[in-house]
């Protein structure tokens, strides 16, 4: 299997958890990520970048990361 090429980001959360678009995500640090062509999206809760990697990457086995 060939290695899947992510985008990873912080998601800015207000201090009542919602983001910019006024969705509520509750509080807490969130990241989204999304496959390089656009067919694996989603978000995930991580302590900061590092720990966020290593979940996408327990998910997706062969995940790698844009800087």
């Amino acid at each position: 299997m060939s290695a899947v090429k992510f985008y990873l980001r912080k998601v800015r959360l207000d201090k009542g958890g919602y983001d910019s678009s006024g969705f509520y995500w509750g509080v807490g640090p969130l990241y989204s990520y999304e496959s390089e062509d656009g067919t694996l999206t989603g978000h995930l809760r991580a302590i900061d970048r590092a720990d966020a990697k290593i979940r996408l990457t327990e998910k997706y086995a062969t995940a790698r990361f844009f800087r």
